[in-house]
């Protein structure tokens, strides 16, 4: 029986280090994966299409926006694009849009 047990969790485990090499997703989302997806529901679809990445790949960090503590998430849209990355300041508790920068 302990045999048994060391042979499953040694399974495990090897698959797991497979897993992360290989580079299958680990199980865990990231910090900010709600606000991600919660921001890209509130986005327009003529935004949404200029976008080149998938939403989950958006970068997320924390700012100051006029004195107050925001969330400042970038989507991707390309190198060569002239309207420039889409970036959306929302609220940390309620992912709610505060603002967008004008695109050029």
């Amino acid at each position: 029986m302990k045999k048994i047990k060391k042979t499953t969790l040694l399974i495990i485990v090897i698959a797991s280090i497979m897993g992360v090499l290989v580079g299958y997703p680990v199980l865990t989302k990231d910090k900010y994966y709600d606000a991600k997806k919660a921001v890209w529901s509130q986005l327009s679809e003529g935004a949404k299409e200029t976008v080149l990445q998938d939403w989950e790949n958006a970068k997320v960090r924390k700012v100051r926006k006029d004195g107050a503590k925001v969330l400042e998430v970038t989507f991707w849209v390309g190198e060569n694009s002239m309207l420039g990355d889409l970036i959306v300041y929302v609220d940390p508790t309620t992912y709610k849009i505060i603002s967008t920068v004008g695109r050029s």
